[in-house]
């Protein structure tokens, strides 16, 4: 009895072990995985080998199997080009239970001290997360090696020997049960680290352990499809995983009594034939399936059909607690919800845009509607990001936190403005009756494009971190200040020359221009963070260039009767 629970209580160092590895990765390489999924090549073979080289710098299925549920979900990559990726990747996985499989448990106290020394003393993100990930291999190793020295002292237990003689019979059982448990476990390298221990304890033999190594593929795509499970695109991906690991798992199970000759002619070692029996799998994985992939993906679109859009728009979509043991990954998922926050909020302002013009209350009520969904996702975000706590956060990881819960709140004061303060613009309008003149409707639309156009470019430069954008953002601050002063100039010029409708909409038309501006001050505070993360200058005066830069002219997308209402009432 105390074998078995000297075996469990390794099964647990084993996991925790795997959870230091992952986080400690996400902190090597964390923040760059997603940017570098995304610049893949549509070549299925090229993503199938840069899939293979991202899983071996990062093995933790877990990790990618997130990571790829998490871009498919944000649109980042369509799924038959991530499921290329992700075949790969399978491969790439493979290269940590190679190493394990060598047995180098005498050599995990001198990667636990180097570990350690790294983690303690490092001064930045990268050599703290390379210490985290050298500690946790190293209690990988201990745990494997604890489930070895315990498997050995209960291999003469008469019980255990019936349990196993009958296990033998059947490899379809034996496989499922290795699927179950790492789905349960979520991590298919503390799984085959179970099985290697207990091979390499001669507690099983290859005859048992191969059926258990084909499950544990098998449990990784069921976990990848249980992962994407809530999203379209994520649930064919993770269908797609399941189906191909699944028939190469039944292929290899009905030829085992063939396969198991060429493991034991390969090597000698048991842990070797569990290792190579993995890659073996990883290989043929590729093979069969990545030339198939375009034939059939279109019958996993049909088997998947799209989804309608939740009921429910106040729920945040993408903030998932399973991905809160992982910054890099819970930064995804708030990326994908301040995202969709900013596509209400612009689809606010654009909505303002249509009830000013056309003097309909209606969309008044649906715009404020709308700011309350705002309001609730901002409180989600934070309650979410402040979760994952921060005291063990890194440099990169604290500046991240707060440039998240910085932009959704800055998202959430320009809702308010639109609320509160553009909204009283229409209902004030409706009220007197006023128009604005050909020329003051003229350059109304101006400012009102350009700040559209601002709003697609902060939103794109605060996802993509893109300095370029950024420094465009503010850029495109300056011209707006030099299109503010130009057209309250021009406001007033009429008002000189005592045009009727000016009078009459005056003060609609300045309070207008001030709001906007403080929308536009909003949305290029974005591109300060973004520079200073690039190590990029960014003046906070205007630069030298001509008073009145070029204002790019954006038609706005109204409902088509915005330009007729305003000549009828000239």
């Amino acid at each position: 009895m105390i074998s078995f629970l000297h075996i469990a209580g390794s099964l647990a160092l084993l996991i925790y072990g795997v959870r230091l590895l992952r986080k400690g990765l996400d902190r090597l390489f964390g923040s760059q995985l997603a940017p570098w999924l995304s610049r893949i090549s549509h070549n299925r073979w090229r993503g199938a080998a840069f899939g293979a080289l991202i899983s071996a710098a990062t093995p933790s299925s877990t990790s990618i199997a997130l990571i790829g549920v998490q871009m498919v979900k944000s649109g980042t990559i369509g799924f038959q080009n991530l499921w290329s990726v992700m075949l790969g990747a399978t491969v790439g996985l493979t290269i940590m239970i190679q190493l394990i499989a060598f047995q180098v448990h005498e050599h995990a106290t001198i990667l636990i001290l180097a570990g350690v020394i790294l983690f303690q003393f490092g001064r930045s993100d990268k050599p703290r997360g390379l210490g985290q990930g050298l500690l946790g291999l190293g209690l990988i190793l201990i745990g494997i090696w604890r489930i070895q020295e315990s498997a050995a002292a209960v291999q003469g237990n008469e019980d255990l020997k019936q349990l196993i003689g009958l296990l033998k019979n059947y490899p379809w059982g034996l496989a499922a049960l290795a699927a179950v448990l790492s789905v349960s476990l979520q991590s298919s390298t503390a799984a085959l680290g179970l099985i290697l221990g207990l091979t390499q304890g001669n507690l099983l033999t290859t005859r048992e352990a191969l059926p258990c190594v084909v499950g544990v593929n098998v449990g990784v795509g069921i976990t990848m499809f249980l992962l994407g499970y809530s999203n379209s695109d994520s649930r064919r991906l993770g269908l797609s995983m399941l189906i191909s690991k699944a028939t190469i798992a039944m292929l290899l199970i009905v030829l085992m009594t063939r396969i198991n000759p060429m493991l034991a002619w390969l090597s000698d070692d048991l842990g070797r034939q569990i290792a190579n029996a993995h890659t073996g799998f990883a290989v043929l994985l590729v093979i069969i399936w990545l030339p198939f992939i375009p034939v059939v993906a279109p019958i996993i679109e049909w088997l998947v059909p799209d989804r309608p859009a939740a009921a429910d728009p106040t729920k945040p979509v993408f903030l998932r607690d399973a991905y809160l043991d992982s910054p890099a990954l819970a930064f995804g998922q708030s990326l994908q919800e301040i995202s969709r926050m900013a596509g209400i909020v612009q689809s606010m302002f654009d909505d303002f845009w249509k009830a000013l013009s056309n003097k309909d209350l209606s969309i008044c009520d649906e715009i404020e509607a709308r700011d309350d969904v705002v309001d609730g996702l901002n409180q989600a975000i934070k309650t979410y990001l402040t979760r994952l706590g921060g005291e063990d956060f890194g440099k990169d990881e604290a500046t991240t936190q707060v440039a998240h819960l910085s932009y959704a709140d800055r998202l959430e004061n320009i809702g308010d403005i639109i609320d509160k303060n553009l909204i009283e613009l229409v209902r004030k309008r409706v009220r007197t009756g006023g128009y604005f003149s050909d020329e003051g409707y003229a350059d109304v639309r101006r400012a009102v494009g350009m700040t559209s156009e601002n709003f697609v470019i902060a939103t794109t430069a605060f996802a993509t971190q893109d300095a370029d954008l950024a420094e465009q953002l503010l850029k495109r601050k300056h011209d707006f200040k030099a299109l503010d002063e130009e057209l309250r100039s021009r406001h007033f010029s009429r008002l000189r020359r005592g045009m009727t409708e000016s009078l009459e909409t005056s003060a609609i038309h300045l309070d207008l221009l001030t709001y906007l501006k403080s929308i536009n001050s909003h949305l290029s505070a974005t591109a300060y963070p973004i520079l200073d993360r690039a190590g990029r200058p960014h003046p906070r005066r205007p630069m030298q260039e001509p008073k009145h830069a070029p204002i790019p002219q954006t038609p706005l997308a109204t409902d088509g009767t915005d330009d007729e209402s305003e000549h009828q009432a000239q």
